[in-house]
């Protein structure tokens, strides 16, 4: 690979992985006030309700009587259990230099994918 090469690959693999890795961030589902203080519109949520179904949805609407997105309305009494899904940068960035050391060590080792390529084939 040549100079270019290598950096459009790195670019191509750090772009990939922009978006990351997301996690579920448990809130603690104890009343009205508490969950829509740590919600803001836009949020990916995960509910469980009171009959143990769970929904998934983006936030739109944020009221006094619960939340509503993507056509999908629960009310802050039927809430059992709610996540906040959030951008994880440590395990995004742990990933980004992961893949960067073994694509540095691939190329140094010779021809980089191509050799190893060959060696498992």
């Amino acid at each position: 690979m040549s100079g270019a090469t290598d950096k459009v690959v790195i670019c191509i693999v750090l772009i990939s992985f922009v978006t990351g890795f997301t996690t579920m961030r448990p809130l603690p589902a104890t009343d009205a006030q508490s969950i829509a203080s740590h919600i803001e519109v836009g949020d990916k949520v995960q509910i469980t309700r009171n009959d143990a179904s769970d929904v998934k949805f983006k936030v739109e609407t944020i009221s006094n009587e619960g939340l509503d997105g993507d056509g999908i309305f629960v009310a802050y009494s039927d809430i059992l259990q709610i996540g906040v899904r959030e951008h994880s940068t440590a395990k995004t960035v742990g990933l980004i230099a992961a893949i960067m050391v073994v694509v540095k060590g691939l190329y140094d080792y010779g021809n980089g994918l191509t050799e190893f390529i060959d060696l498992i084939f």
